[in-house]
């Protein structure tokens, strides 16, 4: 989700500093927003929007419980 949209969106796969989202409609490269996860709300902007998917860096990178609890709750998988 961005500032002024809101947008549904698959996470494909997350890390600590950022997530590959997918999406009919992504947002551009540099556009700032938040991505809410359940009751996790997490800041950041766009890196790379191409082929149905985008790059989305967070702007304070999750710690290992709160990537634990992504994958264990979510089923997100963790990117290597």
């Amino acid at each position: 989700a961005t500032a002024e949209k809101t947008r549904q969106m698959c996470i494909r796969d997350s890390s600590p500093t950022g997530a590959r989202l997918k999406a009919s409609r992504l947002p551009a490269p540099g556009e700032p927003g938040s991505l809410q996860i359940g009751r996790l709300k997490l800041f950041g902007e766009v890196r790379w929007s191409g082929g149905g998917e985008c790059g989305f860096e967070f702007f304070e990178p999750l710690s290992a419980f709160q990537l634990a609890g992504l994958v264990r709750d979510y089923r997100i998988q963790q990117e290597d």
